[in-house]
């Protein structure tokens, strides 16, 4: 049986969903992650013949109305994170950021932390924890309203775990940001176009304000 056949049955969809979560449960380093998960993701895609436009990633859906409701979703984002989300992490443990994150008053550290938030996180990061994680379990589970439901929270929890290199505070943050992800892709009628502004605008504050101290 080829490859491809294997993996277009709910056995496949298990096994690769199975190997997906046990790595972005097992390694917490940033870059080991990456290096198995987005070729996992991608290699996936590749062998069942997805096109990216079908999980929901266009450069036409980049029209200015969603570029703008990007950005407004993620100064949201931003205003909820703040003022809800890390005081809640803050009673788990202390917040704290690793030593990559140290770019105060540094612009070159500052040009790459940019390149990164749109490149690895606000466009990759999408594409395998939105466009081929979340419909890898709609092949699984189904489409309906609690199927949907499971979704939004089993796509946020591994969105947190691989980020755990962050500390507990990044980790829960970041799990928070997975789930309204979800929802916003979801409502989006599955495109990328405004996950993924949301995203690269989210990274961007962040890593301005780290800049400027």
């Amino acid at each position: 049986m080829e490859l491809k056949t294997v993996l277009q049955t709910k056995k496949g969809a298990a096994a690769e969903l199975g190997i997906f979560y046990i790595v972005a449960v097992s390694v917490s380093s940033m870059f080991a992650s990456g290096f198995i998960l987005y070729p996992l993701a991608l290699t996936s895609l590749g062998v069942r013949k997805i096109e990216w436009r079908e999980i929901g990633f266009g450069f036409k859906d980049f029209t200015v109305p969603k570029i703008l409701l990007g950005i407004a979703v993620a100064i949201a984002y931003y205003f909820i994170d703040q003022n809800f989300v890390n005081p809640i992490a803050s009673s788990f443990a202390a917040p704290g950021l690793p030593e990559i994150f140290n770019i105060e008053g540094d612009v070159s550290k500052y040009i790459i932390g940019l390149t990164l938030s749109w490149t690895t996180a606000a466009f990759l990061e999408e594409i395998v924890f939105r466009g081929y994680l979340i419909n890898r379990f709609i092949d699984l589970m189904g489409e309906t309203i609690l199927p949907k439901i499971l979704i939004i929270l089993l796509t946020g929890i591994g969105f947190g775990f691989v980020h755990t290199y962050q500390g507990i505070n990044g980790a829960i943050s970041a799990g928070f940001i997975g789930i309204f992800q979800a929802l916003v892709y979801f409502m989006n009628g599955k495109k990328l176009a405004i996950p993924i502004i949301a995203h690269g605008v989210y990274d961007t504050i962040g890593f301005t304000l780290l800049f400027l101290g």
